[in-house]
C-alpha cells in the first residue's frame, strides 16, 4: 500500500492557541490540514 504521514503541532494566533493536524499520503500526494480548539483523542480520531 502507500506511506502515510500524521502530525500535530500547536500554532499561536492573534486570537489564541490552535492546533494543527495534518495527514500526508504519500503515495497519492493527498494531504489535509485541519484546526481545532483542543488536541484530544476525538480530534485526533
Amino acid at each position: 500500500m502507500g506511506y502515510f504521514h500524521g502530525d500535530i503541532a500547536g500554532v499561536q494566533t492573534a486570537e489564541g492557541k490552535l492546533s494543527l493536524f495534518v495527514a500526508i499520503d504519500y503515495t497519492s500526494k493527498f494531504a489535509f490540514a485541519q484546526l481545532h480548539l483542543s488536541a484530544g483523542k476525538m480530534e485526533a480520531a
